[in-house]
């Protein structure tokens, strides 16, 4: 069974948190609207370096890199890249850069 556990981008840093035992929830440190924008699950995933892989991060695969998201019923990236090495280098909140990169 997968962890169920969530990151939140508040006050400059990821604030983690999630179920510690069943029926034991712990919050995020806010619950305004903009702090809900910016809670991100696990995805019960890690990369070629045993890191977890959050919504919202930023992975590098041989198709390139792309965000992390929940599209429909599934982590919005292709099967070729699930079935590679992937690595995250980033996340949305701290490299917004990577997202839009330059053409040089």
């Amino acid at each position: 069974m997968r962890e169920i556990k969530f990151r939140q981008w508040a006050r400059g840093r990821f604030h983690y948190f999630g179920f510690t035992e069943p029926g034991c929830f712990i919050g995020p440190i806010t619950s305004n609207e903009e702090a809900h924008a910016n809670t991100h699950q696990f995805t019960g995933l890690r990369d070629k370096n045993g890191k977890e892989i959050y919504e919202g991060d930023i992975v590098k695969g041989s198709a390139g890199w792309l965000p992390v998201e929940w599209r429909g019923a599934q982590w919005g990236f292709s099967n070729v890249m699930w079935n590679e090495k992937i690595e995250v280098i980033g996340n949305i909140h701290e490299n917004p850069e990577l997202l839009n990169p330059s053409i040089e």
